[in-house]
């Protein structure tokens, strides 16, 4: 019930946490606190503590409130989104007791960065780019790669038992619409940085007109 209310509270009122105008003021220092620094440590605690459940809804939610921090407030998690993302996620869904449900739901995650193409840029520019980090964006496409062909591998080798529904064939599935849509990002990205500013702006007169007319 508590990961269920903290995820209603980021998701339902992120602009509060992200505004510069709300403070939080201390009673005998008066001193002044953002509400997203006031709230920085209790939320981290909460994922370093949950992401690691083997309790199905548990581990859901907290991979989603993680999310929530990543697409919203990566600029202010810099640092802890790639702890959390290299050493904890990755390390918990590549050892051999990691359940199904969980490299479901971390493949999900990925999928979900993976189709936003301003997250999927910032990652790279922010992380791989910089060498006081590790490279996320590498170690996600390396992790999906490795996937899709163990899994590839092991789904022929089901398939002909008659087993097409294997976890294997599904794994190998979810790796491969990943890369797909990391790929989409990246096309989608390098199309809008290709466009001049002319030939952009003469695409919003030429909106704009349309709605004129109408």
């Amino acid at each position: 019930l508590g990961l269920k209310i903290i995820h209603s509270i980021l998701n339902n009122h992120i602009d509060v946490f992200l505004s510069h105008k709300i403070f939080l003021i201390s009673n005998s220092t008066n001193e002044r606190t953002k509400l997203i620094d006031a709230v920085r440590n209790y939320l981290l605690l909460t994922i370093f503590k949950n992401s690691v459940y083997r309790i199905d809804k548990v581990f859901e939610i907290t991979l989603n409130i993680f999310f929530i921090m990543v697409i919203n407030l990566r600029a202010v998690f810099k640092q802890e989104i790639s702890l959390i993302i290299s050493e904890v996620y990755f390390n918990l869904v590549l050892i051999s007791s990691s359940t199904k449900f969980q490299k479901d739901e971390f493949l999900r995650f990925i999928y979900r960065i993976g189709n936003d193409p301003r997250c999927l840029i910032e990652f790279y520019i922010n992380y791989d780019c910089d060498a006081s980090y590790p490279n996320i964006v590498e170690r996600i496409t390396n992790y999906l790669v490795k996937t899709e062909n163990l899994h590839y591998r092991e789904s022929l080798q089901r398939q002909r038992t008659a087993n097409s529904n294997s976890d294997a064939f599904h794994y190998d599935t979810s790796a491969l619409n990943c890369i797909v849509g990391m790929l989409r990002s990246l096309a989608t990205w390098a199309t809008k940085a290709t466009i001049s500013p002319k030939a952009r702006n003469s695409s919003i007169s030429s909106t704009a007109n349309g709605y004129n007319r109408k």
